[in-house]
């Protein structure tokens, strides 16, 4: 469906104005109810005792990985596209979460909100693959410190 509205941007452009406009409708003015409302707090529950740099894929229109560095942790945020933010603590790497250009065992935490069934389907400027979910699932396994940690014992 994306890559046909794409095709008429004029289309896709007067449906999502439709869509906003029921939204507004059935949604408090001023009131932006988005799944991250559970996400984020979720995420920043669970950081407790991470060690190591957090990786945050797939996070080019997200807040979570400068909102991470701003808060002390040490992250590194991949995509197909540029993360338009800086932080000190903050690494942004232009990469395919399909094929990560990082070392096996890098991260001590990898987050992935609302992205990983995204992959492949190249809408976003990546790259097409029928698997591609799969393909980063495993990428995100073979980058995690404690899965690394358990192939030694």
């Amino acid at each position: 469906m994306a890559r046909v509205l794409d095709l008429s941007p004029r289309l896709k452009a007067r449906l999502a104005g439709l869509v906003r406009g029921v939204m507004q409708h059935l949604f408090a003015p001023g009131v932006v109810t988005t799944e991250r409302v559970i996400e984020y707090p979720f995420v920043f529950q669970n950081l407790d005792g991470v060690e190591g740099p957090v990786l945050d894929v797939g996070c080019c229109s997200s807040w979570l990985p400068i909102e991470l560095a701003s808060c002390g942790f040490r992250v590194v945020a991949v995509d197909f596209n540029p993360y338009p933010y800086a932080h000190p603590n903050l690494r942004a790497v232009r990469g395919d979460a399909m094929q990560c250009p990082f070392a096996g065992g890098s991260f001590g935490a990898i987050l992935a909100i609302s992205v990983v069934e995204h992959i492949g389907i190249g809408h976003y400027g990546d790259p097409l693959a029928g698997a591609g979910d799969q393909a980063a699932v495993r990428e995100i396994a073979r980058v995690l410190t404690i899965l690394k940690e358990k192939e030694k014992e």
